[in-house]
């Protein structure tokens, strides 16, 4: 699959589109196709070296985003390949579904937590215009 990666320190230039291995999930995980990602402060940050605990190995940053789910872990019961959802891979590692459109990359999810698949949908729906 193709990421863009950054290395801590390396400043906001160095972001570099690359090729890396399609990441299978575990039992509570899913596989998300993204559609669209947020880039935060935390990722400049990181680009700076100014983020605390964190490998020094290249980072797939914007944590924030929404796509599709396209392969499920064997516990993982409330979602489906197709549900579209939104992530934040960086803070609770939720998943909740949203409607939406759109493709790039995809990044496997931690799915301990499980919320309301609908929390997302009744508080804040994204619509495609």
């Amino acid at each position: 699959m193709k990421a863009y990666q950054l290395r801590p320190g390396a400043g906001v230039a160095e972001l570099a589109l690359t090729r890396i291995a399609t990441p299978q999930p575990r039992p509570h995980e899913v596989l998300i196709k993204t559609h669209a990602a947020a880039l935060n402060y935390r990722d400049l940050m990181y680009a700076r070296g100014n983020y605390i605990n964190l490998a020094d190995a290249p980072l797939v940053p914007a944590g924030d985003g929404a796509g599709e789910i396209v392969a499920v872990g064997a516990d993982v019961t409330r979602f489906a390949v197709g549900d579209r959802v939104t992530h934040d891979q960086f803070g609770l590692g939720t998943v909740m579904s949203v409607t939406g459109s759109g493709s790039d990359a995809q990044a496997t999810i931690d799915f301990g937590d499980e919320r309301p698949k609908k929390l997302l949908l009744r508080y804040a729906p994204v619509e495609k215009l």
